[in-house]
């Protein structure tokens, strides 16, 4: 089967190969990890540790390179495995969600979970994989979207760019929905340059794995809100969101935005095609 890539950036056989390669290292990893001593706790937190992030890592590449969602969804019920011996295992010992890095990677894997489906006392352990000094609002809504608003934690872990995320579940106005989700889209690239891996898309060094901002796709289909405005910028994962049903937007849209709701943003901002 010939695959089209869903990532802007790299190329076809970048991520092809880098996909490849990824899961023989970690499926080589994983028999690595079943020849440990079942005893020997401090090894295998270092190991599972890795196949979480190295998990995510494959998952997300996999999605990049145009993977059937089934496949996707298969490598990503592994990580859920992986987490679940991780925290069951004497010694273990939690991400710090202060770190931007171990944040994204935790609130990646929550939200990946409520696009993919999974069972949700399943998402719901995968906050045991970090520790903080306080409960985070964007992380416990994304867990549980049923509770009351009122009952959630208002703090952030990271102000920027969530606060745009937290807004976006605050306010009910859809152009006020939509100032949000622009302003995340802002902000996400910002926030994506602290990680380890920033501006290896350019290089293509086999550190570079994808720019996806799972977090806004799983609020576009928990809320729900509308994507016709930003189903085509680049970090948005679409193909995992279902389709909200267009409705006759608000009288003030057009004046917000512009005649054909034109949407205005910074300039030189990416990504960002108008629906036709």
């Amino acid at each position: 089967m010939v695959l089209e890539k869903r990532e802007f950036f790299g190329t076809q056989q970048y991520f092809q190969n880098e996909t490849d390669k990824r899961r023989a290292d970690l499926r080589r990893h994983e028999r690595e990890l079943a020849e440990v001593d079942k005893d020997d706790h401090a090894v295998r937190v270092r190991q599972l540790r890795k196949s979480v992030i190295h998990g995510l890592q494959l998952t997300v590449c996999s999605y990049s390179a145009g993977e059937c969602l089934a496949d996707v969804d298969a490598e990503y019920l592994k990580i859920l495995d992986a987490a679940e011996s991780l925290i069951a295992t004497p010694t273990y010992y939690p991400f710090d969600l202060s770190e931007r890095e171990y944040y994204f990677y935790v609130i990646a894997l929550i939200a990946l979970g409520r696009l993919l489906d999974a069972p949700t006392a399943r998402i719901a352990s995968l906050q045991d994989l970090g520790r903080s000094n306080q409960d985070d609002f964007l992380m416990s809504y994304l867990v549980d979207d049923a509770q009351p608003l009122e009952n959630l934690p208002q703090a952030l872990l990271h102000e920027e760019p969530f606060g745009a995320l937290r807004r976006l579940i605050l306010v009910s106005d859809f152009n006020e929905r939509m100032d949000a989700v622009f302003a995340y889209l802002e902000g996400f690239r910002a926030f994506m340059d602290e990680m380890p891996w920033a501006e290896s898309h350019l290089a293509l060094d086999g550190r570079f794995f994808g720019y996806w901002a799972f977090e806004l796709g799983a609020l576009a289909k928990l809320l729900p809100v509308p994507d016709a405005f930003f189903e085509h910028q680049m970090y948005y994962p679409r193909d995992l969101v279902p389709s909200v049903p267009i409705f006759e937007p608000p009288e003030p849209l057009e004046a917000t935005y512009g005649q054909d709701f034109e949407i205005t943003l910074p300039e030189g901002f990416p990504g960002t095609t108008p629906p036709a």
